[in-house]
Order: C-alpha cells, then structure tokens, then sequence
C-alpha cells in the first residue's frame, strides 16, 4: 500500500468516526432537547400552583385579618362590666331593725350597667334600697346605695353588688368598721 492509500484510508476512517460522533452528538442534542423542554414544562406547572399557592395563603390571611377586626369590634363595641366598692359605711342605731349601710360603687368598666340587686352572705337584701333598684349606672361613674341590713359589730359579711347581666362583685366587710 501506499502512502496515499494509507492517508486515503485514514481520512475515512476519521469521515466514518466524525460521521458517527456527529450522528451521537445530534441524539444526544435531540435527548437534551427533550430534557429541557420537560423542565421547561415542569417549571410552567410549579409556577402555576405556586400562584393558586399564594392566592389560598392571601385569602386565608384577608380572612384572619377579617376576623380579628370583626373580633376587636365585637369586644370593643360590647365593653366590659366591672364594678369597684370603694366604700362602706356602717350606721349605728340601738334598734338592730333600724341599722343600715351606705355602699359607694364605681362604675370601672367600659360600658353601662344595670344594678339590678345587693346581697350581703349571698342572700338579696330585702328591705328597700335607696336609690331603688334597678338602678343603670353609667360608665366611670359612682354611686351610693344605703342599704338596710340588721347587722353586728365585728362580724364579717360578704357584700355583693349584682348586675343584671348576672355579674356579682364583692368584698367582705366587717360589720360596724368602716372603710374607705
């Protein structure tokens, strides 16, 4: 053979060899073709449910927010009732029939009530009450109730004043000490 021949033959066998490279290299190009438009595909989904994602996570936060406004309106528009007895007054008489009490009450809470009773041991007080109940006490405001009660001195007794709500707020006093 000549050297011709060999040259000759060794170009075709590289045009065979580039002829097959090119031919794996064109399918591996068509197979990374593929893969990418897959991905491509993929990523389209993932971006999907990502916004129907974050669509749910706002309407579940628009719906909290919602609800706690609603929430604080509702405590906010209802107040509160709480009641302070900030005095007691025990008024002697050598008639145990004629002894009474005089009761100061404030009106701490953020909204209006209705003092609808006063019970001393928790039993309602029967005689009359002066200023007669029931009696609405604004918000921030005080009041006095004088109170008929047969009582003895140094004895405790358990004073509540009871709203029409059904709240009762108490403090034990000391029968014939006063305090305030």
């Amino acid at each position: 053979m000549g050297k011709g021949r060999i040259a000759l033959a060794i170009c075709f066998c590289l045009i065979v060899a580039l002829s097959g490279f090119s031919t794996l290299l064109y399918v591996g190009a068509k197979g990374l073709e593929s893969k990418v438009s897959d991905l491509e595909s993929k990523t389209s989904s993932l971006e999907t449910q990502n916004a129907e994602l974050n669509e749910k996570v706002q309407n579940l936060t628009n719906w909290r927010d919602a609800f706690m406004d609603a929430s604080n309106f509702t405590f906010t528009f209802m107040g509160t009732e709480q009641l302070r007895i900030s005095k007691i007054t025990w008024t002697w008489n050598t008639d145990p029939a004629l002894r009474t009490f005089v009761i100061n009450v404030n009106n701490t809470g953020t909204k209006d009530m209705t003092i609808s009773q006063v019970l001393v041991n928790y039993a309602g007080v029967t005689g009359t009450i002066v200023p007669t109940l029931p009696l609405i006490l604004k918000a921030t405001e005080s009041t006095s109730l004088t109170v008929p009660y047969v009582y003895t001195n140094g004895t405790n007794y358990d004073i509540s004043v009871a709203s029409s709500s059904g709240y009762k707020f108490t403090n034990t006093f000391s029968g014939g000490q006063n305090t305030g």
